[in-house]
């Protein structure tokens, strides 16, 4: 199993592609500084690229290492910092080198290396825009091993429009950062409806309230007699649903904790399940 990759991979093909003017080179070399500062936000922290990527003609002659100078030094500053060459860091265990060996990658019957280790780790490509064949947030390459040749899907990005439709893709990856509560857990409202049960709701609901991701218990469920899970449902606001399996009529609680998404939520879902369930 490959280990999970949080670094973009560059498109090298895209270099290719001189610019017409000092003014679109300058252009495009921001637009990749703004597109990977955005992407950084989503947990990537670094662009892989090959190693002679500094070195590489970019206008009239001039490699990029020089002509990087010539863009504001805040974004200059930040591509140094966040480009690093090669495609796979050295202390990464992966798969995809030895697939990468297994078989050969076309892009227009060009022979690619970023677009297939992006393929390969599965993550994005990142794409100058040097030529409107890169306006897309997705790329088809071949995949040929020995006579069978198939097309695969790279997730490309080369401006920030394409970041929008990686998303939801982008959000399930994001590392998840719980946030914890600072109420003190007297200060946090217990609310249950005056039913049968409510003793050893209101006992369960005390304990509950002490852990730092649960900020109310909103009220209580309707009886779940045949619930045999402890965590009924999460919402994305941030609210569980928790029945006590061990009670004859499936005793069960609403609770709001710290989650500001579902995927949060269920991450406490599994606090709480280890806990409390």
């Amino acid at each position: 199993m490959m280990n999970e990759y949080m670094d973009l991979i560059l498109n090298e093909i895209s270099i290719k592609n001189e610019p017409k003017t000092e003014f679109e080179a300058k252009q495009i070399l921001k637009n990749l500084a703004i597109v990977c500062a955005k992407l950084k936000g989503y947990g990537f922290s670094k662009l892989r690229t090959e190693n002679n990527f500094w070195l590489q003609r970019f206008y009239r002659k001039v490699d990029i290492n020089s002509f990087l100078q010539r863009i504001g030094r805040t974004q200059s500053s930040f591509l140094r910092s966040f480009i690093r060459p090669p495609y796979i860091a050295d202390d990464f265990s992966s798969e995809a080198d030895d697939k990468f060996v297994d078989a050969d990658y076309f892009f227009n019957n060009k022979k690619i290396v970023g677009l297939a280790y992006a393929y390969l780790l599965s993550t994005i490509s990142i794409s100058l825009d040097t030529n409107k064949i890169w306006d897309t947030h997705e790329i088809k390459i071949v995949e040929q091993k020995g006579e069978v040749r198939n097309q695969v899907t790279v997730k490309n990005v080369t401006n920030s429009n394409h970041i929008e439709n990686h998303k939801e893709w982008l959000e399930d990856r994001k590392p998840v950062i719980l946030l914890k509560t600072r109420k003190n857990p007297k200060d946090k409202p217990i609310k249950l409806r005056d039913d049968h049960g409510q003793d050893v709701l209101q006992k369960f609901a005390e304990r509950l309230i002490k852990c730092e991701y649960v900020t109310e218990v909103i009220n209580s469920l309707p009886f779940n007699p045949t619930e045999r899970d402890f965590i009924r449902r999460i919402y994305p606001n941030g609210q569980i649903e928790i029945v006590l399996t061990g009670t004859d009529k499936g005793l069960g609680m609403i609770i709001q904790t710290t989650g500001r998404n579902k995927r949060e939520a269920e991450e406490i879902g599994k606090i709480l399940q280890k806990k409390y369930g």
